[in-house]
């Protein structure tokens, strides 16, 4: 069995619930999906630590996903003297590096450095299988000109990243539960409430919870306990199989 814990849930400029990132653990490693800069804080709220995660995978290139990358890169580097997995998409990786974590990882004790001289990079196109379990890449649509991706899991477990809807995805996906991008305003970059009411038939809402809201998510709580699988909440644990 697999455990989804939800280290944090909420959106990037949200004062609670920490970034919206997830980990995948079973008795083979931990998988962290998406790294933001609350990651160390998030980890040791669920009684983990940086040194627990073996691998990660990276959605897209937003600070709330990415930004703890560097504070990992540092403590496997200096402290644990040890290189662990770091799964992307191709295309993100110039974006990574060179606009995003050359600036501080750059030079070490030893002189100039490389991504690959923190993690052990691990480039992935449409699918990829790591700790026994499967998973399935999904471009979905985020910000123009912004490679972004999703996940399914064993066709078990969906986890969009940051998107507006993706109903020519979802229609024909195979998965029981769905962590899904949401906001409560009109948005051109996530998903409003109002546009998953518009876009999901019902028989697809009720598989998702809403994940990577802002702070005011108790107003809406009424709307989204009967229009979907709820709300996902910090710590929370979804059990799936393998």
């Amino acid at each position: 069995m697999n455990e989804l814990i939800i280290l944090g849930c909420g959106s990037s400029d949200a004062l609670k619930n920490y970034n919206a990132n997830v980990a995948v653990i079973n008795q083979q490693g931990t998988l962290l999906i998406d790294c933001g800069y609350s990651i160390k804080h998030a980890l040791a709220a669920q009684n983990m630590g940086i040194e627990s995660v073996d691998a990660i995978f990276i959605t897209h290139i937003h600070g709330d996903h990415i930004f703890g990358l560097e504070r990992i890169a540092f403590e496997n580097y200096y402290k644990y003297h040890k290189k662990i997995a770091l799964y992307l998409h191709p295309s993100l990786y110039k974006t990574l590096w060179d606009e995003s974590l050359k600036g501080s990882l750059g030079h070490t004790d030893k002189g100039s450095a490389v991504l690959e001289d923190y993690f052990d990079v691990h480039f992935v196109e449409d699918k990829f299988e790591l700790f026994g379990n499967h998973y399935q890449l999904l471009k979905v649509k985020h910000i123009k000109g912004v490679a972004a991706f999703g996940l399914n899991i064993n066709e078990d477990i969906f986890y969009s990243g940051d998107t507006t809807p993706i109903c020519e995805i979802l229609q024909d996906l195979r998965f029981n539960v769905g962590l899904h991008d949401a906001t409560f305003s009109a948005s051109e970059v996530h998903s409003s409430v109002d546009s998953l009411l518009e876009n999901y038939p019902e028989h697809i809402r009720k598989k998702l919870y809403l994940h990577g809201y802002p702070d005011n998510y108790l107003d809406y709580q009424d709307l989204v306990d009967k229009n979907f699988k709820g709300l996902t909440k910090q710590g929370m644990r979804i059990k799936f199989g393998q």
